[in-house]
Parts: C-alpha cells; structure tokens; sequence
C-alpha cells in the first residue's frame, strides 16, 4: 500500500540523511576539524540534539508535520553543503575553517531533530489504523535498523574514499527527500485517519468515481481507528 511505502522511504531518509554516521564518529570528525576539545564538540552536538528535540515536539503541533519535514531536509541540504565547502576549502587551499564545519555539524544537527528525526516516526503511526498500525511500525522500525546499520558501517570507507567530499552524497539524499516529502507525504495533523487516506488517494494515488467513492491502488477501504476495534470485539 500507499501509506506503508511512505512511511518505510521516510524510515530511510532519516537514517541515509547521515545523522547517525555524525554521532558515531564526532570524535574523530571534530579531531580532524582542529577543534579544541573534540570531546567537547561531541557534547554540544549532543546538547543541541535535545535542545531541537524539545523545540520540535512544540512545533509539531503548531506548524504542522509535513511543513517541518521540508524545511529539515532542505535545512540538513544546505548544511551538508556548507559542511563540505569548508572541508574542501581546508583540505586544498589550507583555509582554516574549524569552526565553520563545526557549526555546520551542529546546524545539520538541529535541523535533523526539527523534522526529519522525530516526524517520520509520528507520520509513520498515524497514516495507519489500529488494527494494521503494530505490524506497520515494526516493519519501518526493521527498516530504519538495517539502514542504521548500513551507514555505520560504511562511513569509515566512504570517508576515507571522498574525504572532503564526504557530506556531499547526503547533501543529496536529503534534496531528495525533500522532494519526496513536498510531493507525496501528506500532513496529518489535526486529521482523522480517513481523512489521511483521502488526502493521500486525490493526491494521485486513488480515483475518485462519478458516485463520490474512491478507488484505491489494490481497492481497498480504509477504515477509521474506532470502526476497526470495533470489528474486534
């Protein structure tokens, strides 16, 4: 279905975005940068992760899901890119530009945990009933762990092959995401299940017939959380 292929790319885009092959290897990233203390670095990047946590749960239900997603994933672009202009211009032209690539690890940071951290999980729940919902979040949940595992795993090579460049292919995925997210995730805020769906369906994904009912990629109804628990009991 629609809903689950949402919200298993938005699983991958939170993890292929990079955010964790940051936390893992910060140490050595802020060593490499000349920054003072690479110890220290590590904990502001940590601190300005629960910081834009706090922010985001606050914002979510102010500015909406999908509106937080964009702006993170074009945010987390931009940083990348900023990221890997001072790397390059420290790398070749021994420019020294610590603090830049440090304040854009933070930014990339910050913008991670205003949307594209904490959203696809709360979307992910809510683009399903009670009934589908369990098996849906375990399988994106699966999803976002083999993903995780991927990127950490990879970093190290990936860095010692692109070096200065190594930001650059997730300065790409998140673009990419943010493409994804303004053309095929729908807000949810506010929103009933059904009325989820029906946004998602005229969105291209359904068909409405002359009758006023919707036809659906596999014709399947989509039912409203109290209608399905209520067909349990």
């Amino acid at each position: 279905q629609f809903p689950f292929m949402v919200g298993v790319t938005l699983q991958l885009f939170q993890q292929l975005s990079g955010i964790n092959a940051v936390f893992y290897y910060s140490t050595g990233f802020f060593e490499n940068a000349q920054f003072a203390d690479p110890y220290l670095g590590t904990v502001l990047a940590g601190a300005v992760n629960v910081l834009a946590t706090g922010f985001a749960v606050e914002l979510m239900d102010r500015a909406g899901r999908r509106p937080l997603l964009i702006l993170s994933s074009i945010g987390m672009s931009i940083s990348s890119l900023l990221l890997t202009a001072s790397l390059v211009l420290s790398s070749y032209y021994q420019i020294e530009l610590g603090y830049i690539e440090v304040m854009g690890v933070l930014s990339y940071v910050a913008f991670f945990e205003f949307g594209l951290g904490p959203i696809p999980w709360a979307i992910t729940a809510e683009l399903f009933g009670a009934v589908e919902r369990a098996t849906a979040m375990g399988a994106c949940s699966g999803v976002n762990w083999v993903a995780n595992f991927i990127v950490g795993l990879t970093f190290p090579a990936m860095n010692s092959a692109m070096g200065a460049y190594t930001f650059l292919p997730f300065a790409m995925i998140t673009l990419i995401a943010t493409i994804f997210s303004w053309k095929y995730v729908p807000e949810t805020k506010g929103k009933t299940l059904a009325e989820i769906r029906d946004s998602m369906r005229n969105n291209g994904k359904g068909v409405r017939n002359g009758n006023g009912t919707h036809t659906s990629a596999d014709d399947k109804p989509f039912l409203d959380d109290k209608k399905e628990l209520g067909d349990l009991y």
